[in-house]
């Protein structure tokens, strides 16, 4: 052998060193790993697609839509000093919130009507008085075009879209609560009560219609004692303060109402026909009650806000833990999620986040299931034990992580307070995969799940459309859940040919607000294929494997290279 030839033959051998069989065996395996899927072994489509809502301004697919200019420049919201975390777990919207600003110097109290997105940017504000109760300003949406809000002189209606407004011959406090069966609205009203020679403050639960006339009323009195009252001597208007009623619920499938009295630490269900208490859960009510350990209490909550019905026989409420008797001084306010059982007369707190002491809240608050699962929180006072911020908002997920929160400021002169907040979008969305995959013997059905521009707490009707290559293949009525979760519908396509289709999916709400998702959807040959591929694929991953191992297991290539010598 020449000695050229053997250079040639030691570098070759060398090539398949212990070091280099390894970096071999790495780029062959990812080498032919790729040819085996790119022959047709199937890949799972992503579960985790993200909606194609519209919920930038600007950006809706419907082309009527009018979204306010961004007032960001201007507004009360000092968007540039806000604390903001904003996740990608976060269920994205847009926040309706009455936002009270407070002179630290004068102690002048100016309340303005503010939607901001994600990011504390406004996109609307009216300002709606100063010098007056926060808590008797709530504002939510009613439908897909207007929301009840309140003012100093009372309820109103606002038409977003065509930026009008009705004013209500009404006022009340804390609550306005409309009913979509009778078109009216549930609100409180006080009611001072003298009871042998000491006059007392109490609520009376009243119904107006849109004229203002009162159709229902219900007073505390018929089922709350003055002896109830807050040990800690609560007074409002110099008189013993004993149910400080702050919410009505109306679930109209069973035409029940839910109503919180915070001073009673006790919410109640109240049949809306003839004014009957059902139960009660709470400090005064009839039911059992047992914490998340499972440990019997006599209380689940104190001085709370807030109660909403999230799925039967399920409420979330914000607990502000004041005026605790047991225990004072634990200052923990936090979100509660209470299962009842009506049949055992049981009340358990099955979930919570329950932050530091540092989002303590004496006064308001809310509590909010999102569609996604997250629950949505306002810690609204103006001040908290050992923090620098003002009201704060916060989005946790089921584990407790925060994944979205705003803090508003506290110095530079002002402080803010936030009594309740809604999030919501301005058209209906659609969670459902990027690329679905079926076989041409499928009779082929998507599962196509939506949900409301927000919180409806009844059900509502829309429409959906379904293109295929642009073509329309199905159409119909939707109806979105009255809870604000996502709704399968089942929707038929039938049989379609072997090929790769442009799945187009569209929802639209009551007035028309649209959201379209584009969907790759892939029919392959048949059943049979869908087998045998993946079978002849996961061969070649075994042949190569093996090869790899070969490699790996002494000189292979050098002991050939040797007897071609």
């Amino acid at each position: 052998m020449k000695p050229s030839q053997e250079i040639v033959k030691s570098k070759f051998r060398h090539m398949f060193s212990v070091s280099n069989k390894r970096k071999f065996g790495i780029i062959l395996t990812f080498v032919l790993l790729s040819l085996s899927f790119s022959a047709g072994l199937p890949v799972q489509a992503s579960e985790d697609a993200e909606d194609e809502h519209a919920i930038i301004p600007g950006q809706n697919s419907n082309s009527e839509l009018e979204i306010f200019q961004n007032l960001s420049s201007s507004s009360v919201v000092p968007t540039d000093e806000l604390d903001i975390v904003h996740e990608e777990e976060a269920f994205d919207g847009y926040n309706l919130l009455v936002l009270q600003r407070m002179e630290e110097e004068t102690r002048y109290k100016e309340l303005y009507l503010v939607i901001m997105d994600m990011e504390g940017s406004v996109i609307a504000e009216k300002r709606l008085g100063a010098n007056f109760y926060l808590a008797d300003c709530p504002a939510e949406w009613i439908n897909a075009t207007a929301i009840l809000y309140g003012t100093p002189e009372g309820a109103v209606i606002w038409d977003y879209y065509r930026d009008t407004t009705v004013e209500l011959d009404f006022r009340g406090h804390h609550e306005y609560e409309y009913n979509h069966v009778n078109d009216t609205i549930f609100t409180f009203e006080y009611e001072f009560v003298e009871i042998e020679g000491e006059e007392y403050l109490f609520d009376r639960i009243v119904e107006y219609n849109l004229t203002g006339d009162v159709v229902w009323t219900l007073d505390t009195t018929d089922f709350v004692s003055p002896t109830q009252g807050c040990p800690f001597n609560d007074t409002f208007y110099q008189r013993p303060d004993i149910t400080h009623s702050n919410t009505v619920f109306f679930d109209e499938d069973y035409n029940v109402i839910y109503y919180n009295a915070r001073n009673l630490n006790t919410f109640y269900e109240i049949d809306h026909s003839n004014a009957e208490i059902l139960w009660a859960v709470g400090e005064y009510g009839n039911f059992t009650l047992y914490n998340q350990s499972g440990v019997e209490r006599e209380a689940l909550f104190y001085h709370a806000h807030a109660v909403e019905k999230i799925d039967t026989n399920r409420f979330i409420i914000f607990d502000n833990d004041y005026h605790d008797p047991e225990d004072p001084l634990t200052k923990q306010s936090r979100i509660l999620e209470i299962a009842v059982d009506e049949d055992a007369e049981t009340a358990t707190v099955v979930w919570s986040w329950e932050p530091s002491i540092e989002y303590w809240s004496r006064i308001w608050g809310d509590a909010d299931r999102l569609p996604n699962g997250n629950s949505l929180g306002v810690f609204g006072t103006r001040g908290h034990p050992y923090s620098s911020a003002s009201a704060r908002l916060v989005e946790v997920d089921e584990e407790g992580n925060i994944v979205w929160k705003i803090d508003f400021p506290q110095g530079a002169g002002y402080s803010y307070g936030v009594y309740r907040i809604e999030r919501f979008r301005f058209a209906p969305s659609i969670d459902y995969p990027d690329t679905v995959r079926f076989t041409a013997d499928d009779n082929i059905t998507i599962d196509l799940k939506a949900c409301y521009n927000f919180k409806p707490k009844r059900h509502v009707m829309g429409t959906y459309e379904v293109y295929v290559d642009g073509n329309l293949w199905s159409s119909g009525s939707i109806t979105y859940d009255r809870y604000w979760r996502y709704r399968g519908q089942i929707i038929k396509l039938g049989e379609l040919a072997p090929d790769s289709y442009n799945l187009t999916l569209s929802i639209s709400d009551e007035a028309g607000h649209n959201t379209t998702k584009a969907v790759e959807l892939i029919i392959s040959s048949s059943s049979i294929n869908q087998f045998v591929i993946p079978v002849i694929a996961l061969a070649c991953i075994i042949g190569i494997l093996s090869l790899v191992v070969a490699v790996y297991k002494g000189d292979y290539f050098a002991r050939h290279i040797d007897k071609g010598s």
